[in-house]
């Protein structure tokens, strides 16, 4: 009778602990980040660099700037401080469609950003670009310097899309499933051309919640100096072509080298 109890409370241990790791398998903490490794990134998650003296704890107010791939600042651009924000505008000779210049704005985790569906991934601050009637090829970069030379890095970020033509079933996409394209890419050498054969890219799709896009990797150029670039094409002109940004990540997968001192040779032998 001893012994039956014994088996059955090991069996009901095991079984206990099989169901924990289950669970925890299938659902992770999505607050986990996607690469590991020190971000080589400014501001990767919008919470911005210097903020107003005023900002309550975990708030950063005024955290953007007018910086554009042109050099021109609008009123309905506002670029997260530490990066640059781009667009095609216009007819695109590379697929013949026309884009128009998007809206861009660093959103905060309130309403109506708090969702269903959320459009902040983590943190107070997102990133949320749009263009109302427009087809839209826009995003952000950002130049990294400082970097070991051919050392290997890793970029990814989390992105979805509100993509319909109509107000029909709230914020949420509808129609076609590849109306917005999420791309990530890395310059190896530090150009800010977003339209550069020598960037390379990664892509997805991902509508009305947030699912990482990437990563990408890419071997840093002798000048130690690679531009990071966040991409969404939308290609018909729906009412909504909202796209949303968080949590962006560069990081080394190869560690940078280690500098070694090399000694003075000896001092030559006397005769």
């Amino acid at each position: 009778m001893i012994y039956k109890r014994t088996l059955i409370g090991v069996l009901l241990v095991v079984v206990l602990l099989g169901t924990v790791s289950a669970f925890s398998w299938a659902a992770p903490n999505p607050s986990q980040p996607a690469q590991e490794g020190t971000n080589l990134l400014k501001n990767p998650g919008f919470e911005g660099i210097t903020c107003r003296s005023d900002s309550p704890a975990g708030w950063c107010y005024d955290n953007w700037t007018r910086e554009t791939f042109n050099g021109i600042p609008y009123a309905e651009i506002f670029t997260p401080q530490g990066w640059v924000t781009f667009w095609s505008e216009g007819v695109n000779p590379a697929d013949s469609r026309n884009y128009g210049r998007p809206e861009c704005k660093v959103i905060p985790n309130q309403p109506p950003f708090v969702g269903p569906p959320a459009r902040i991934h983590s943190g107070n601050y997102a990133v949320m670009q749009f263009g109302f009637f427009r087809a839209i090829d826009s995003g952000l970069y950002q130049v990294v310097t400082g970097l070991t030379p051919h050392a290997t890095v890793q970029f990814s970020a989390y992105a979805h899309a509100w993509a319909c033509d109509t107000d029909e079933g709230g914020p949420y996409s509808c129609g076609d499933t590849y109306q917005m394209l999420f791309r990530v890419g890395i310059d190896p050498n530090g150009g800010t051309d977003p339209w550069s054969p020598n960037i390379v890219w990664a892509s997805g799709y991902s509508y009305d919640e947030y699912r990482l896009i990437g990563p990408v990797q890419a071997e840093v150029g002798d000048a130690g100096t690679v531009t990071v670039f966040l991409r969404a094409t939308a290609t018909w002109a729906y009412k909504h072509n909202d796209a949303y940004w968080d949590d962006a990540s560069l990081v080394y997968t190869t560690p940078p080298a280690t500098p070694t001192n090399t000694p003075p040779p000896p001092p030559p032998t006397p005769t």
